[in-house]
């Protein structure tokens, strides 16, 4: 696997495969009840999605990345391709499924804290197989990016595998293919909110680092929870790594637990220890909160080196 530090000539190559959604986000002043309203302080269209948003975010930090997936051929489909193609994202391994809908959100966001409420209408295009040219992107690949484990995010995993590709995943809720699957995972960052499934409450520390034990348990190298304003804890090997969150002005936090994947996969490209892929990748997405949106602030990697320069310096 090539790093961008072992070899700066040949960026570090990240292909995506599954969700990407066109977001309609607005900034409200409160969070309406039902028979009620709220004031619309400011709106934006921009491209979402768990695997799409990750590929942008290490496209931004210096990655080669591509993406696999399919859209409608409506105008959300349009303008998530438009927005992947602006990023340097490659789409020449997308399908644009004739007559069905791309996945579109409606997120709502709270003024004073940046929370927010989700609406989301999934797509009707699907992918059912890989298509020509996904093999040869995977071999070419430093690190594979899934945000599921069915039978199609399997086959990917299985191929980069074969090949010594990292294969990297957000599973966003429990399920009984991950006691299975997971086994072909080398990288696993969930949100505190999937502890749950597991039975785990996420309060503390001791209880985290319990369901980490049992994640690595199934499979996976690494395991990193990712905790919002509370920071992340991640395992690696004999490591144990305790971070607390940066300290930031936020305006939204959507995309933000997107962009610490791609960030951690532009990290590991670059070959720094796992305490500091922790770092480089909680600092680029506390920056990428700075606006509406999950891609717009977005950082580049000299400006997420500048601000953890800047930093002050974890105890881990």
């Amino acid at each position: 696997m090539h790093s961008l530090e072992s070899d700066p000539t040949k960026p570090f190559a990240v292909v995506g495969v599954g969700n990407s959604t066109q977001d309609y986000l607005g900034i409200v002043d409160r969070l309406p009840e039902l028979d009620s309203g709220a004031t619309l302080v400011d709106f934006a269209m921009c491209g979402g999605g768990v695997v799409a948003t990750a590929l942008v975010a290490a496209a931004r930090l210096g990655c080669e990345c591509s993406y696999v997936g399919a859209v409608g051929d409506d105008a959300d489909g349009r303008a998530i391709l438009d927005g992947l193609a602006s990023e340097g994202v490659g789409t020449d391994l997308v399908a644009c499924v004739a007559g069905h809908s791309s996945a579109r959100s409606i997120v709502l966001v709270h003024q004073a804290s940046g929370k927010r409420s989700i609406i989301f209408q999934p797509a009707t295009a699907r992918m059912d197989r890989l298509p020509v040219g996904a093999a040869a992107a995977i071999r070419e690949a430093g690190a594979v990016h899934i945000c599921d484990l069915g039978p199609l995010e399997v086959e990917v995993a299985a191929a980069a595998r074969e090949v010594g590709a990292v294969v990297s995943a957000d599973v966003g809720a429990w399920s009984p293919e991950c006691e299975t699957r997971l086994g072909l995972v080398d990288v696993l960052i969930v949100p505190e909110a999937l502890l749950a499934g597991l039975g785990v409450d996420g309060e503390s520390d001791e209880s985290i680092l319990e369901a980490l034990a049992r994640l690595r348990a199934l499979g996976p190298g690494t395991v990193v929870v990712t905790r919002g304003d509370r920071g992340c804890i991640g395992v690696r090997g004999d490591e144990e790594v305790r971070l607390p969150a940066f300290d930031i002005d936020v305006v939204d936090t959507t995309g933000a637990g997107d962009v610490f994947h791609g960030a951690y996969l532009a990290a590991l490209g670059r070959d720094m220890p796992f305490s500091e892929r922790l770092r480089y990748a909680s600092a680029a997405a506390a920056l990428s909160c700075r606006a509406l949106g999950g891609r717009p602030a977005i950082p580049a990697h000299a400006e997420v080196a500048a601000f953890l320069d800047a930093a002050e310096p974890y105890r881990t």
